[in-house]
């Protein structure tokens, strides 16, 4: 996939967890009295507290996926990115890293790399999809 000449956009992680969902947002849907309100909150409460034990330096969960979709849809929420190729590294001590190809740096550029997004823009835009309207 890496290698392939169609145009990618890589949402590295260090980006994706600028999105962090905090409790007390996920309290909120909790406390919203319609089915879809208490759908979201118990999967958010869940991966919350699998967030804590996994990462509990941070303050909430990213939101990975939802973030890849919505710049997918947007590429306006890119706040800053560059284009370069990339491959998968099969070097024993850095494995499945992603790096420049620097055998195809001369060549067109087929991968979008985010350094940066809007959040705000992203936090509006995520909220306003999960409504709560039955």
């Amino acid at each position: 996939m890496l290698t392939s000449r169609f145009h990618k956009t890589l949402v590295p992680l260090d980006v994706t967890r600028k999105t962090l969902l905090q409790k007390d947002t996920v309290n909120q849907w909790l406390n919203t009295d319609t089915e879809i309100a208490q759908f979201y909150g118990k999967a958010f409460n869940y991966y919350l507290n699998a967030y804590k034990k996994a990462y509990p330096y941070l303050k909430g969960c990213a939101l990975h996926d939802p973030l890849a979709v919505a710049i997918a849809m947007k590429s306006e929420l890119i706040k800053n990115s560059f284009d370069m190729n990339l491959r998968a590294d099969l070097k024993e001590e850095t494995k499945g890293w992603t790096v420049e190809n620097l055998e195809k740096i001369e060549d067109t550029k087929t991968t979008t790399v985010v350094l940066d997004i809007h959040l705000s823009d992203f936090q509006r835009l995520f909220a306003d999809t999960i409504h709560f309207s039955n």
